[in-house]
Order: structure tokens, then sequence, then C-alpha cells
């Protein structure tokens, strides 16, 4: 078969996983059961269906998801990663799989104090390195006054990799994601 090529259709499996790598979103079944079993910050969603070396307009595109303990929500998958993800399906084949590094993850951290942190519904002197997180993020454009309309949020796994008496930094960005094209169709 014919790898992929721009203008192509994937249907993907996904695994994106965090500074720790930990998985934090998969479409595989057993990667979730056995993250979400050992007490992680994980998210199943269906396989992704894509265009190949596409670029995503969207700054967050919220993707549909799924916890035993959480329910249905939306995941926050910024638009950066789409079109990494997009862009890396080109030249692989259906039944392929590559790992791919996101670029310019160092970007997406917040240092925090323990008020700003305890806001969020975190507590500083018991946080530590490592511990994961839910941050929200919107996805509705800024409303003005006199808009009626609620705004909608979508959740992203992050991790605490830093601790001070002053701040505690939070990283949101993910390294890496392993990618699989189930099903490629010709353009």
């Amino acid at each position: 078969m014919n790898p992929a090529k721009t203008g192509d259709t994937a249907i993907i499996d996904l695994t994106i996983r965090d500074s720790q790598g930990r998985p934090v979103l998969t479409t595989n079944a057993r990667i979730f059961n056995t993250s979400y079993e050992n007490g992680e910050v994980v998210w199943y969603t269906n396989p992704l269906t894509m265009a190949v070396n596409s670029t995503s307009t969207e700054m967050i595109s919220p993707l549909p998801v799924y916890r035993y303990d959480y329910g249905e929500a939306s995941f926050a998958l910024f638009g950066d990663e789409l079109s990494q993800i997009s862009s890396a399906l080109e030249g692989m084949k259906q039944g392929g799989s590559e790992k791919i590094v996101f670029e310019n993850t160092d970007q997406l951290k917040r240092d925090m104090t323990p008020e700003q942190f305890a806001q969020m519904g975190g507590n500083s002197t018991t946080a530590v390195p490592g511990d994961q997180l839910l941050l929200a993020f919107t996805t509705t454009p800024l409303l003005n006054m006199d808009d009626n309309s609620t705004p909608q949020y979508a959740l992203r796994t992050s991790v605490i990799t830093g601790k001070t008496s002053e701040n505690v930094t939070v990283d949101y960005g993910y390294p890496s994601a392993d990618l699989s094209i189930v099903r490629l169709n010709r353009a």
C-alpha cells in the first residue's frame, strides 16, 4: 500500500503522554484500563479521523473523552498539536506506527503562587512533583458583557513539575505521542 499523502484521510489510534511518560489521552482500551487502574489521570477517546498534513486553525479542538470516575467530558487538544499529528501522518502506511515529538512544549508551563493554586482547587502544602491535576481551558471566544451564553470548557491533564515555598510549577504540555494508521482513505 502506498504511503499517506496530503489530502488523504486517516483513521488513527493515538496515545499522548505527559512529561513523566504517562498516557493522558488514548484510543487504546488496554492502555486506558491499565493506566486508570494505576491511578493515572488518563482519558479514553474513539479513534480519530483526520486529514493528512492539514493545519488546524483552532486554538483548542475539544475531543469527546471518557473516564470511569468522571464520565463524559471534552479534552483540550491544542491546534498546534493537532497540526503536528496530521503532519506526521504523511508518509506513513496503513498499519504503520510512529512516535512523534511535539515541538514548543517548553512554553506550556505555568508558575502559580500557593494562592493561585488554591483558587484552582489545589493544595500547595500536599502537592508534590509528579502529581497530576486537571486544568480547564475555555473553548469559546471571549464573551462580551451582553452575551448570555455559557462558556464551554475542555480539560487537560497536567503535571506538577516543581514546587517551592513561593510557587507551584504546572506543566500542561505533552512531549510525545504514539500514533498508528488504522485505515487510510485515498483522496
